[in-house]
């Protein structure tokens, strides 16, 4: 479940017109949040306030070995924050939970500009350890953003410094961080935008991004750097959203590629490889979602999917091509441009034949049939089904992801229940009690493992905002 100060921030960048999507950082978002989320180890309780317009503060508890508990506050300019922020009653499920990114192409950029900042800082206790972040907008499409990590016994003060960009073709990240005098630079750029460059024929709702990052430790001269491609597209048919990532670290010769689809508004599934050269161990993973809706929103979803389906078969009525009320095409109006055709042209024969204009109509866009008499029903198709998705009141999702490598199994529910945000989860495996709580993947294997599953982490957490 997001916390309720990183809800905050996200708002923050969607009313600021920062894409989030559009950046290297974020580009295996899907698969990650498919496979690999965070399961609570604790029982945690979390509340939240909205004290003014511009300040939100949390108060956080748990029993995580030892009782100990964190203090938030944050503070931003930003005007009409405080008009999208949702407490925990009527916010909805999909933008508390780490789901499915539907990348959206096209992205345009805010007409009028207003420098905006964002002050956040967290202590926690027991260990007196603080926590703080700074981010100015500097231009419509750069922000600068400082990070620390403080600690009252001085052993580990981090500092890092983030310029970065985000346009339509891209992103650029310049990060410096004091760890080491690590310096890293993070690209991605849109190689495709789904713009229409020559007409509504060559509209396309895909996206094609490539990005890469360089690191160096000044302090020790270590590289390292790695590599990704993401593709985003839809299911013309059924406007079924598809992400699919490629990425690889060439210095430790891993490749890791995945598949992720969306199959209806409350389905999603997700699988991934990944590979080693240098080693030749592969492993493959799975993972799947599962949302429930309330009985008030079923019957709407289910109206509205029944309306995507008929425009998905041509048959909607809203498309006067199969309409029963249609205009007539055999007028000699709209036949009218072909008169003048030459006797030895086809098209003039076919005149005279039984149904000639819808014959006359197919024959003539056979050059160019598929981007123009298609168009006009896939893109319905597809916002048809990304509105079905954001109208739907979702109440609670099941998470569920496997490894064949590490034989576990990863379970994760969380919902909403009378205006608290619970999320509860749990990781069963076959590594025995005895076994070592840090164990490396080249001991894991050698660790004799049961038949049974058992659990290794489980725990719950509740938040609460006003």
């Amino acid at each position: 479940m997001i916390e309720y100060m990183e809800y905050v921030l996200r708002q923050f960048e969607r009313t600021t017109s920062w894409d989030r999507d559009y950046s290297y950082e974020n580009i295996t978002a899907t698969s990650d949040n498919l496979l690999q989320f965070e399961i609570p180890d604790s029982l945690n309780l979390q509340i939240s306030n909205q004290s003014t317009p511009n300040t939100f503060n949390t108060f956080e508890l748990s029993n995580r070995n030892i009782i100990n508990g964190s203090l938030s506050y944050l503070y931003t300019d930003c005007g009409q924050l405080d008009k999208i922020v949702q407490n925990s009653l009527k916010v909805p499920l999909q933008q508390r939970v780490d789901t499915y990114q539907c990348v959206r192409p096209g992205r345009v950029l805010e007409t009028s500009f207003r420098s905006q900042m964002l002050l956040y800082g967290r202590m926690y206790w027991p260990g007196s350890i603080l926590e703080a972040m700074y981010c100015k907008r500097l231009t419509p499409q750069s922000q600068l953003v400082l990070k620390g990590l403080l600690s009252a016994a001085g052993e580990s003060n981090i500092l890092t410094l983030y310029w970065q960009r985000n346009a339509p073709w891209g992103s650029q990240d310049v990060v410096f961080c004091t760890n080491e005098l690590l310096l890293g630079y993070r690209l991605l750029h849109n190689l495709s935008q789904g713009r229409a460059h020559e007409g509504p024929s060559l509209h396309s709702q895909s996206t094609l991004s490539l990005g890469a990052e360089f690191w160096l430790g000044i302090s020790n001269l270590l590289p390292g750097c790695s590599t990704a491609l993401r593709y985003c597209t839809h299911a013309t048919n059924t406007g079924k959203p598809i992400t699919l990532t490629l990425s690889l670290n060439p210095l430790f010769g891993h490749i890791s590629s995945s598949y992720s689809v969306k199959f209806s508004p409350g389905t999603t599934f997700c699988s991934k490889y990944d590979f080693n050269v240098y080693s030749i161990e592969s492993n493959l993973s799975f993972g799947c979602e599962f949302w429930k809706s309330s009985a008030a929103a079923h019957g709407q979803t289910a109206s509205a999917a029944e309306t995507s389906m008929e425009v998905a078969n041509g048959t909607s009525v809203a498309d006067p091509r199969y309409c029963g009320s249609a205009p007539s095409l055999r007028s000699f109006d709209q036949l009218r441009p072909f008169a003048e055709l030459p006797p030895d042209n086809q098209l003039y024969h076919q005149l005279m034949m039984p149904n000639a204009a819808n014959s006359l109509i197919d024959n003539v866009n056979l050059p160019f049939p598929s981007p123009l008499l298609r168009y006009p029903t896939e893109k319905s198709v597809i916002d048809k089904f990304a509105d079905m998705i954001d109208a739907t009141q979702f109440t609670s999702v099941l998470k569920l992801s496997s490894s064949l490598r590490d034989k576990n199994l990863r379970l994760l529910w969380e919902g909403k229940y009378k205006g608290f945000l619970v999320s509860a989860g749990a990781e069963l495996t076959t590594i025995p009690f005895e076994a070592p709580k840090t164990i490396n993947e080249i001991s894991a294997q050698q660790v004799p493992r049961s038949l049974w599953l058992r659990p290794a982490k489980f725990g719950i957490q509740i938040q609460y905002s006003t």
